[in-house]
């Protein structure tokens, strides 16, 4: 009697599995409906974020676009500006260094400006970890903080195991998240 039981346990734990190791890449995705903001705090990498954070601009759903690392590659001023964000609209950040160290200097900003709300915008498989890291840092205010994701072309977040690229970031995404959790961000992060 004890065989059917455990063989129904062993059955049941392993399409568990499956179906956690298949969501893996859609977990990592969290994007909200976005609201009226003082702020889209943009975080530097990939190209997506500073084209959506530019649309969310242009559709009024922030008074300023923040640009962490704002001296970087597609996530500079100048293409912010090229985006259409008027000058006088971009708050500029260039210490940042990682994901951690934006949202540090993002809070900086958002506190010396008096904001009470912000848009955090980042790439769909980075959203998990930003969401993460930025309630961790906000936790002690009373920001109204929204996440909303950009589409990156290249990630399959559905089909991420078939498709080299997509499975390194899904795996390091993870030990990055694994790694916050147990609060050693600063020998995990070391790169946005």
């Amino acid at each position: 009697m004890k065989k059917p039981v455990k063989k129904s346990f062993l059955l049941l734990l392993s399409i568990g599995i499956v179906i956690i190791f298949l969501n893996l890449g859609d977990y990592l995705v969290v994007n909200e409906t976005p609201q009226k903001s003082d702020v889209i705090v943009v975080l530097s990498g990939e190209e997506d974020r500073l084209q959506k954070g530019a649309e969310l601009y242009n559709n009024g759903y922030g008074d300023f676009l923040l640009l962490t690392n704002s001296t970087v590659k597609f996530s500079s001023t100048d293409e912010a500006l090229a985006l259409g964000i008027p000058r006088s609209r971009i708050l500029e950040e260039e210490k940042a260094t990682s994901t951690y160290t934006n949202a540090i200097y993002a809070k900086e900003l958002i506190e010396q400006n008096n904001y009470r709300s912000a848009i955090i915008v980042s790439s769909d498989f980075h959203m998990r970890r930003t969401k993460l890291i930025f309630t961790r840092i906000f936790k002690d205010s009373d920001f109204q903080l929204l996440y909303v994701s950009s589409d990156t072309p290249w990630f399959n977040k559905d089909q991420w195991w078939g498709d080299k690229h997509s499975r390194r970031i899904v795996i390091n995404e993870w030990i990055r998240i694994v790694g916050y959790q147990l609060y050693l961000y600063k020998w995990i992060d070391v790169e946005a």
